[in-house]
């Protein structure tokens, strides 16, 4: 494993954790405050603040990472992710708007994108030399 990519790990974990703690206390705390206070605000932004610090750190990748086919594996399962969140994302919102499926919150465009990129990450390439 090459340095950057245990940098872009401790990073990207260490906000990916971040982002639980904060979205589970910050859902578990909204019922206990006045609606659109300040605090309520804070409350909404502070995953979404997390989830930007996950981006920061794999921008920080692609900047360190001196090995350009592990940098266009990032990018490419990056691309991987984009797809899959605008593909889900496309249908989905046409599926609601026949009235077909329920309304989905859009905080779920982030989880989607990892869950995408993870998938572009895991698939193995068929020679070293092929590019997807």
């Amino acid at each position: 494993m090459s340095p950057a990519m245990r940098s872009y790990n401790r990073r990207f974990f260490s906000f990916s954790a971040l982002y639980m703690v904060v979205m589970l206390a910050a859902s578990g705390l909204y019922d206990k405050m006045a609606e659109g206070s300040a605090v309520v605000w804070l409350l909404a932004i502070a995953p979404a603040l997390a989830a930007m610090g996950m981006i920061w750190a794999m921008y920080r990748y692609l900047r360190e990472e001196a090995d350009e086919y592990l940098r266009q594996r990032a990018v490419s399962a990056a691309m991987v992710g984009l797809g899959f969140v605008l593909v889900l994302g496309t249908g989905w919102g046409f599926l609601e708007t026949f009235g077909l499926v329920p309304h989905i919150w859009a905080w779920w465009v982030f989880p989607a994108w990892a869950i995408g990129l993870g998938i572009g990450m895991a698939r193995p390439e068929r020679d070293a030399g092929d590019l997807p």
